[in-house]
């Protein structure tokens, strides 16, 4: 077969056999084709992927998350549409959730391999795990938030193509030729089949989209954007390019233009991080998609807010005989000029809306903000209910709270990368870490947020007075014994010291107090797909 290639593992030195260009492994159908739950996984993700793209994004999405009115025109609609500005509680809250968790390094331990985790005399892989200048905290930062955002992400361990040609060990670190991580989101990979090996369930196929920038062949100043597809198995790789559909001598819409074996052979080193609760292997419910829905809820009564300033800012003037009515156009307004009319029932005078309704929307953007906030402030807290065990878990940064267990699950996720980064290199072993779960949040929140948790039973109101007195906020000399005997009955924080508080009582949103699947009670949105409102 003198179209075959033969590339030499680097650090075996065995011949690795690949796949001849002019076959194809994929048989009839379209390989670009996506599977059925990527599509549902895809379609659910829309909402989140637009919150994280800011404002532009959302305006761009129009009627799609800030509907049309009945009978507004497509004018009126346009300007409200570009008078709303997003408030992004839910890039806020995995910002800050992202945040606590790498508030300190991931450790790599003893076991780690030397070459990965860096000697006294050289750095390790983890200085530039991705190959683009990410150290190892940076790329997994950026992969928790994706994975808490979308409720499941991935990372692809990989290794360099190696040209024909014998490479020793020290050739191919000398050329840079090592593994490297990939974050590969969910949403890059359209299909996937998995088996079992050794009682584990394995990816036997996984086809991830791709874009490549390519010479523009009308203006070599330019580049064109290309669509490829990268098709995985066990031990083996293809490489598939989508055609430009003005090629007239194009027979294909997708061709293999590359492939090659792995040296990984019974499995793909696909590691999956999935804090959400799974639906299949590659898909779950996003963990924080409550949340989502919320500021939904929000962007969109903003824009009604700011439209009703917009139209009450300005006052209406209103006149009653004060001229002709044939010569009302003669009058004139502004300063150093004199209105005047012969008529008794004359009247001039400024039509100003009473405010109630603007009142009543701004306490509801204030509610719903509160409420975004509160969201993220519920994943950090343990589940029991006992207030010495609260007191003791926030004491010490340790909980068992559903952030934690983000936490621990990232932990196993990192290893395993690590022992397929061991594979590649034929180490024994790639070792353990320690991410850290020892979040010391409620030492840095702001005092009003202390009192809207207390306020929504989020946070034990004596845990919230010994904290404002440890700030000087409250007297040092008062105890929570006498506090309660002095307000006991008043209402303090919505109600007594020793009740709690009816959530909604307060909250213009229609709520729940069941606990969600993710670990967030107290906050589950009723919402519709699409239109105003939740």
């Amino acid at each position: 077969m003198a179209d075959d290639k033969v590339l030499i593992d680097p650090y075996t030195g065995q011949e690795v056999k690949t796949v001849p260009r002019t076959e194809s492994s994929i048989g009839k159908g379209d390989i670009s084709t996506p599977c059925k739950a990527y599509v549902g996984h895809r379609d659910r993700l829309e909402l989140i992927d637009t919150l994280l793209g800011g404002t532009q994004a959302m305006l761009e999405a129009g009627q799609k998350y800030l509907p049309k009115e009945l009978r507004e025109s497509s004018e009126n609609y346009t300007q409200r549409l570009k008078r709303t500005i997003l408030f992004n509680g839910f890039g806020r809250t995995v910002s800050y959730l992202t945040g606590q968790v790498f508030s300190k390094p991931v450790i790599l331990k003893e076991d780690v391999p030397g070459s990965v985790r860096g000697t006294d005399k050289k750095d390790g892989f983890v200085e530039d795990i991705d190959m683009r200048g990410n150290n190892l905290d940076v790329f997994l930062s950026k992969v928790f938030a994706k994975g808490i955002g979308d409720g499941v992400t991935t990372v692809l361990v990989d290794y360099p193509p190696v040209e024909q040609g014998v490479i020793t060990k020290e050739v191919a670190k000398k050329r840079g030729l090592r593994p490297y991580w990939v974050h590969v989101p969910t949403s890059s990979i359209i299909g996937w089949k998995t088996g079992r090996v050794d009682g584990k369930e394995v990816f036997t196929e996984l086809r991830i989209k791709e874009t490549t920038e390519k010479t523009d062949p009308d203006n070599p100043y330019n580049t064109k954007t290309v669509n490829l597809i990268r098709l995985l198995r066990p031990g083996e790789w293809e490489l598939w390019e989508e055609q430009d559909p003005q090629d007239k001598g194009a027979k294909e819409k997708w061709v293999k233009i590359d492939g090659g074996s792995t040296k990984i052979k019974d499995r793909i080193p696909l590691a999956v991080f999935m804090p959400g609760e799974r639906i299949t292997p590659l898909t779950s419910k996003p963990p924080l998609e409550d949340l989502a829905y919320l500021n939904l809820a929000h962007w969109q009564s903003t824009s009604d807010q700011y439209n009703i300033l917009h139209f009450t800012r300005l006052p209406i003037l209103f006149g009653k005989k004060l001229s002709d009515p044939n010569k009302l156009d003669e009058i004139e307004l502004g300063p150093n000029r004199l209105v005047h009319s012969d008529y008794d029932e004359s009247e001039l005078r400024y039509v100003e809306h009473q405010g109630a309704s603007i009142n009543a929307g701004h306490a509801q953007l204030i509610d719903l903000e509160t409420k975004m906030g509160l969201f993220g402030l519920q994943l950090l807290m343990p589940s029991t209910g006992n207030i010495t065990a609260t007191e003791r878990a926030l004491s010490s940064g340790e909980s068992d709270s559903t952030l934690r267990s983000w936490a621990l699950e990232f932990k196993d996720f990192v290893e395993q990368i690590l022992v397929f980064t061991a594979m590649y290199i034929e180490e024994p072993t790639g070792g353990s870490v320690d991410v850290n779960t020892d979040f010391r949040w409620m030492q840095t929140m702001d005092a009003e947020v202390l009192l809207r948790a207390a306020q929504f039973r989020i946070l034990p109101k004596q845990l919230v007075f010994e904290e404002l007195r440890r700030r000087g906020i409250i007297n040092a000399e008062w105890d929570w014994s006498e506090v309660v005997e002095m307000f006991n009955g008043e209402d303090f924080l919505g109600g007594s010291l020793t009740s709690g508080l009816n959530i909604g009582k307060f909250s213009s949103v229609s709520t729940e107090s069941q606990r969600s699947v993710a670990g967030v009670g107290g906050l589950s949105v009723k919402h519709g797909s699409g239109k105003k409102g939740v």
